[in-house]
């Protein structure tokens, strides 16, 4: 299964990490990682385990936080310098651990899969409860992944679990643990009192395992520092929807990023109706729809599920599973094969494969037994008929809804999106509601959530339109409100009705904006304190927030003009430029490159190997465990087989691995010539590995860049409209998302992607420059919804893409102060101006700054223009 953008850049995110916690030690290695976020927390330490890094990365469901985790663990290899690692994968339940295991433990699992292609097939994957089962010789020959949950370790008294307890079975594995171990727990009783236990909590300990946490919050929050320290972990890399305040979050995937990727149907349209009864059948109009198109997509095979949440058995009026399938049947003439009911009473789905082309399901109805444990992307709507508001399940029924069908967008734009029916009373307070559980479910905060849900009316718009237009909002004040304090503004937007009774009917116009409706909302607080009057104010606010959503031109149909991307004649053809077009114009040959690495040496009295890269020296300390020593024997070793070695875990996917070999062996000979022996470089080797990566990248980036130089020099760069860029409407490109006060008056997208302060005050120059139609907020990394230009390192992602009203194109790069001279900037404002001339016009770029000396950001922006 390949990896999606954001599955890459977290990996990328966790390597870096755990490669400078190797040198500077977690503190240092987390604030290097967190640099670039705004406000990012200081790291925290687990207790118990001060010196082991511990990192975060969050991803909303439906994320694949699993196969990140299969991934994650040959990165972590590499940490603990080990070939084989031990592996303590704690699950947050017992069945989400069973589920685990079953994936890791089939060679056909794409968890199986990825664990293979990294060890290549060395694996072993056993229960807690197999503990028995582990051999001596696993700990050399294979990756161990023992799966379990934090259950089995929460103990005060050791003496209550048997990880704990003496246990003949390992015997065979102590032999080679000597007595005088540290920090190993012993028996205080019996024949064998004052001696290692022979336990697995023993043996986790002396072997350090690599552990990975799986929605496990309370492993931080719930395990004392002496049951952590009873564990010994050599890294803790946790993985979850929702971090917690003390994890140390070092990548946070939003929904924006999982919907580009293709791995979640949004936006969630969501429709309400006036009952229950109406719910139910607009849930089966859609499914029924949704049906339609998937015939007519031209894609896999889909049967669109409608899941129904029925309520539970406590009132004589409530719509129980049953009383739901009876409706379905009788009033809604849906065959009883196409129903299928899961409680906890009636199993349903025990045994059914949904996407099996023969299933007949259509409908599953549930009331909370979905919670855990069943998962089919099939589902598309949902609909709820429990209290939004207070039911919990919701959120995990809305997961089911949201993952896309083979993580991968249907042609059809409707099989993109999910759909949610429900009977409610208001479109703000509803949204509002569900808006909370998107939070839950791990999306980035109020403005990520918000973003997700759009509002279908229950009947079809004329003209064909998909978006319900910005509307006016009515609410009744029992208690009157003094209307006469607001600013002018705000008084032209309100309109006042008293009724008999004294209340009043307050009228809010369409296109009030966010300034107004806090006036609203903090005159309706101010004339009556009570929770009613609260939700009153908050529904004004989510309102407001709704309908600036529906004016952005990206819900509205209306198409961003086409970006030309740089391309570039090469021997005769017209080719997209990228960071490889860069290096075959300069000819990069690693046959050109000596085959030696001058800064690196062994310092036998710290047992540290150093080595530079650019300016920096870099200090590498060996495992000096008395584990990690017994597995690094040198005998059996060459250099030809090191060469090997090094040739497996170092990316060079362009040069043939005949060259890489070859030159590999090269540079461990001219080592040795250095004085340094073959055991010493084979200790040392996850060191060599490092410094060679580092050269070889260093290499490469000087290559490319001399490409850059030729590109431009000899005229091959052309601009075409026809080879361009197109901001795809449904598809916003930032990957996390602004949630501030501020409004823009002319964004494309209905929500803009994160800005720091700096950025912001650039956005709100950009956004009030005359001319301006509208603007994007760039996206990173996912290259399909981002506009992007090439450098000799990879490829930037400009801040801004403005469309002009004349038709022109303004692309605005934003620098702190103290990045505005660097070589990165001068670099990357070199390509964008080069790619503004090759348009003759079309296109205009602007690198700008605040900082002393230069003019004011809007001044700098308009120049671009002139």
């Amino acid at each position: 299964m390949q990896l999606k953008p954001y599955q890459d850049a977290a990996l990328e995110r966790l390597a870096l990490f755990l490669d400078r916690a190797r040198l500077e030690g977690p503190e240092k290695a987390y604030a290097r990682v967190v640099a670039e976020q705004e406000l990012a927390p200081a790291y925290r330490a687990l207790e118990g385990l001060g010196s082991v890094p511990y990192g975060c990365i969050r991803l909303p469901t439906g994320g694949g936080k699993t196969l990140l985790a299969a991934h994650a663990v040959k990165l972590a290899a590499g940490y603990v310098e080990r070939e084989f690692p031990l592996v303590l994968w704690l699950a947050p339940s017992t069945m989400i651990a069973e589920q685990t295991l079953a994936a890791l433990k089939d060679t056909r699992h794409p968890y199986r899969q990825a664990l293979d292609e990294a060890f290549s097939g060395r694996v072993r994957v056993l229960d807690v409860g197999e503990r028995r089962l582990i051999r001596p010789q696993d700990m050399a020959d294979c990756v161990l992944v023992i799966v379990g949950t934090m259950q089995a370790f929460r103990v005060t008294d050791t003496g209550d679990r048997n990880v704990y307890a003496d246990d003949e079975a390992f015997e065979p594995h102590f032999k080679a643990i000597p007595e005088t171990a540290p920090n190993l727990e012993r028996s205080t009783a019996g024949a064998r009192k004052g001696m290692v236990k022979l336990s697995f909590a023993n043996l986790l300990h002396w072997w350090r395992p690599v552990l990975i946490l799986d929605e496990a919050h309370n492993f931080v929050t719930g395990l004392s520092g002496d049951v952590k320290r009873r564990l010994n972990p050599a890294c803790v890399i946790e993985f979850t929807a929702t971090p917690r305040k003390n994890s140390n979050t070092i990548y946070a995937a939003s929904a924006g990023a999982l919907q580009a990727a293709e791995m979640i149907k949004l936006p969630i349209m969501l429709t309400e109706h006036q009952s229950w009864e109406a719910a139910v059948s607009g849930a089966i109009g859609e499914r029924a729809r949704l049906a339609e198109a998937a015939v007519n997509d031209g894609g896999t095979y889909l049967r669109p599920i409608t899941l129904f949440q029925a309520q539970p058995d406590s009132s004589p009026d409530a719509i129980t599973p049953a009383k739901l399938k009876v409706h379905l049947i009788e009033n809604e003439n849906i065959p009883e094969d196409r129903i299928a009911v899961a409680t906890g009473n009636v199993r349903g789905l025990d045994g059914i494969d949904l996407k099996d082309p023969a299933c007949k399901i259509e409908h599953v109805i549930t009331v909370a037994a979905l919670r855990e444990g069943w998962d089919c992307s099939f589902a598309y709507v949902l609909c709820s008929l429990a209290n939004l508001r207070s039911d919990t399940a919701v959120e995990q029924l809305l997961g089911r809804v949201l993952r896309q069908p083979d993580a991968r967008r249907r042609g059809t734009e409707a099989l993109n999106r999910a759909y949610a029916h429900v009977s409610s009373k208001g479109f703000a307070d509803t949204a509002a509601q569900l808006r909370d559980k998107l939070i839950n479910l791990g999306f980035d905060g109020p403005a990520d959530a918000r973003a997700a849900i759009v509002e279908t009316p229950a009947m079809p718009l004329p003209g064909g339109r998909m978006h319900v237009a910005p509307e006016p909002m009515t609410l009744v004040m029992e208690t009157p409100a003094d209307w006469d304090v607001l600013p002018l503004e705000a008084k032209r937007a309100v309109t006042v009705e008293v009724r008999p009774d004294g209340s009043q009917r307050v009228t809010i116009a369409a296109d009030a904006s966010p300034q107004t409706a806090r006036f609203i909302a903090a005159v309706i607080k101010r004339a009556d304190a009570s929770d009613a009057a609260r939700v009153k104010a908050a529904r004004v606010e989510e309102w407001q927030a709704q309908n600036d959503m529906r004016r952005a031109p990206s819900m509205q149909g209306v198409p961003f003009a086409v970006v030309p991307r740089l391309m570039a004649m090469v021997q005769g053809e017209l080719e997209l430029v990228e960071r490889e077009t860069l290096l075959d114009l300069a000819g990069w040959r690693l046959e050109d490159v000596p085959a030696d690495l001058p800064g690196f040496g062994w310092d036998e009295t710290a047992r540290v190997y150093r080595f530079q890269l650019e300016d920096e020296n870099l200090v590498y300390t060996t495992e000096t465990d008395a584990p990690q020593l017994a597995l690094d024997s040198a005998a059996g070793w060459t250099p030809g087989g090191l060469s090997r070695w090094l040739d497996r875990d170092i990316a060079h996917a362009d040069i043939i691995q005949p060259v890489f070999l070859e030159w590999l062996r090269r540079t461990v000979e001219a080592l040795q010539a250095k004085g340094l022996t073959l055991p010493q470089l084979v200790r040392g080797r996850y060191a060599l590995r490092r410094a060679i990566d580092d050269k070889v990248r260093m290499e490469r980036t000087a290559r490319a860049k001399l490409g850059t130089a030729t590109l431009f020099d000899t005229g091959a760069a052309v601009v075409l409209p026809e080879h361009g860029f197109a901001f795809d409407p449904n598809v916003n490109p930032a990957a996390t998302l602004y949630d501030g006060p501020w409004r823009p008056a002319r964004p494309y997208y209905p929500v803009m992607g994160h800005l720091n302060r700096e950025e912001l005050q650039c956005a709100q120059a950009l956004d009030a420059l005359p001319g301006v139609k509208h603007w994007v907020r760039n996206g990173d990394r996912d290259r399909r919804f981002a506009f992007w230009l090439p450098t000799s390192t990879d490829a930037f992602y400009p801040d801004f893409v403005a469309e002009m009203a004349d038709g022109r194109l303004l692309v605005v790069e934003y620098k702190n102060a103290d990045r505005i001279d660097n070589g990165d900037t001068k670099e990357k404002d070199n390509i964008g101006k080069r790619w503004a001339e090759a348009s003759h016009g079309k296109c205009r770029f602007a690198t700008v700054c605040i900082a002393p000396g230069r003019s004011p950001l809007p001044k700098q922006i308009a120049d671009a223009l002139a």
